[in-house]
């Protein structure tokens, strides 16, 4: 423990610059940085990590670190709750159509109140139209476990909706 955090002041500023360097973001490189060298402690304790040139082997860590972040993060680009009201038509000729605004307060609530992953594939299917097979490559899983994830969804989101009128 001495040695890492002898490790650690000798070579922070350097892995932290490099990291700066990759990310941009200020605290984002922070992270990025920290999940690097706790790694690489982990590496060296485990028989796996360096022996000589300590910095070389962290800023490989920190650019494989930046990059798994970087590939996590392009997957899902996050959305306001508030900006979900720019994807309702507001043409007055369809305003017989619109769900009066109580109403839609629900069907948001009901929602958000899914699981992420039920969120997720109504969206892939009913917003985005995807077949069960190209939802299935998306989120790693079988065609048939695509279908049946979007029926229980589906059937979430009714129970949820219903929930919602009742309170």
């Amino acid at each position: 423990m001495d040695a890492s955090g002898l490790l650690y002041q000798a070579h922070r500023k350097a892995a932290l610059a490099f990291a700066r360097s990759i990310v941009r973001d200020t605290n984002d490189a922070e992270d990025v940085f920290h999940e690097a060298f706790t790694k690489t402690i982990q590496a060296i304790t485990n028989g796996a990590g360096p022996s000589e040139n300590f910095l070389a082997y962290l800023n490989t860590a920190v650019r494989t670190t930046a990059a798994g972040w970087w590939k996590r993060n392009s997957r899902e680009l996050p959305v306001e709750t508030g900006d979900l009201d720019h994807c309702v038509p507001r043409d007055p000729r369809d305003e017989e159509d619109l769900l009066d605004h109580a109403a839609y307060e629900h069907v948001i609530a009901a929602l958000l109140s899914l699981p992420e992953r039920w969120q997720k594939v109504l969206w892939y299917a009913d917003v985005l139209q995807h077949k069960p097979r190209h939802i299935a490559t998306l989120m790693g899983i079988t065609p048939n476990a695509a279908s049946a994830l979007i029926l229980r969804a589906r059937n979430g989101l009714r129970g949820a909706y219903a929930d919602m009128l009742k309170a």
